[in-house]
């Protein structure tokens, strides 16, 4: 799975990457109801990882996108728009400025493209994108560079604080799509919770409730009166 292409998003592989996410979102659904969360866990883990490299190593940050792609966690939803094979989307970058290497008409037709890469060939299809970086040998054959965002120092790197903001909302949704196929019960032993009972802190900064926290240190029943007390006060504010 480490130099995979379909696992995260290299080599144009939309397709193939949107069915490692929808299959292990069955996959980790199948595991919760069976109450296997330990296994939902490591599969949900796999999911994160494509669903958030989509973001790094797409141009879906570079076509002007500021909304996660939510098509990639629905199968039943088109990938359209996506670069053919034959079709030219990078040019080399100017030295070490990569910001303008996407083709421009690439832009204008909003079509999808992601890096090519690879640790052993510095082969890839003509006039398509690289990955970029140290370990990718296909960043130097033409077109020179890469367009990945995973960090600041990437060639893409000044998109990277966009591209990690688009990828965390991305796993919220995810992990929404869990939760309401699966319930609040089964969501919260998958996050490690063993009952529904949350600890929350109050900080009241304009002192309204700080007699009802003298009053419970005095002991239950005096503060449940008190609370009740408290609680016409403030019907009879508003």
């Amino acid at each position: 799975m480490q130099f995979s292409a379909p696992y995260h998003f290299d080599n144009e592989a939309f397709r193939e990457g949107r069915e490692i996410i929808t299959q292990g979102l069955d996959a980790v659904k199948a595991s919760m109801k069976a109450g296997s969360f330990s296994s939902a866990r490591i599969r949900l883990g796999i999911v994160c990882h494509t669903v958030q490299d989509f973001y790094s190593h797409s141009n879906w940050v570079e076509l002007g996108n500021t909304a996660p792609f939510s098509n990639l966690i629905s199968p039943g939803l088109p990938l359209n728009n996506l670069a053919g094979l034959n079709t030219a989307t990078c040019r080399s970058c100017d030295g070490e400025n990569c910001s303008n290497n996407i083709l421009p008409e690439i832009l204008q037709q909003k079509l999808l493209t992601s890096g090519y890469f690879s640790l052993l060939s510095s082969t890839k299809p003509a006039g398509k994108c690289s990955h970029g970086g140290l370990f990718d040998r296909t960043s130097s054959s033409e077109p020179s560079g890469g367009i990945n965002k995973d960090e600041i120092s990437s060639s893409h790197g000044f998109l990277h604080h966009r591209a990690a903001d688009l990828a965390f909302f991305a796993t919220m949704d995810l992990l929404e799509d869990i939760r309401r196929a699966t319930g609040n019960q089964a969501y919260l032993r998958l996050m490690g919770f063993r009952q529904a009972s949350v600890l929350a802190f109050v900080f009241d900064t304009l002192d309204r409730f700080l007699d009802d926290f003298e009053e419970t240190k005095r002991g239950p029943a005096v503060s449940l009166k008190a609370g009740e007390e408290h609680q016409r006060n403030l019907q009879s504010t508003f």
